[in-house]
């Protein structure tokens, strides 16, 4: 199981009523497992039963390898990196996603 479109597409939506201008890979990742928790286990679990390591990692890097792919339908564009707070409550470097304006 993986992201899907319409499930970034509505978290990008939520993002965007805090800030309108820009998110980071961590805010995303976070409403994201909050808005699909069921969604984001599954994805944890199926690497689990594949015995990977860094699970977390490796789950959180497919999101935002999916985030760059589909960046022009999702109306976002990767700008830099930022330094803020993970899933585990540290602060670690991450993706700077700005939101392209309405058209």
């Amino acid at each position: 199981m993986s992201i899907t479109i319409e499930q970034a597409d509505s978290v990008i939506k939520s993002l965007n009523q805090n800030n309108p201008e820009w998110f980071s890979a961590h805010e995303f990742i976070g409403r994201y497992i909050k808005m699909y928790e069921y969604n984001y286990i599954d994805m944890l679990v199926e690497y689990k039963n594949k015995h990977t390591l860094e699970i977390f990692k490796t789950v959180h890097n497919q999101i935002a390898n999916f985030l760059s792919a589909n960046q022009n339908k999702l109306g976002i564009s990767l700008n830099g990196q930022v330094t803020d707070m993970n899933v585990h409550h540290l602060e670690t470097p991450c993706s700077k996603w700005d939101m392209k304006p309405a058209e």
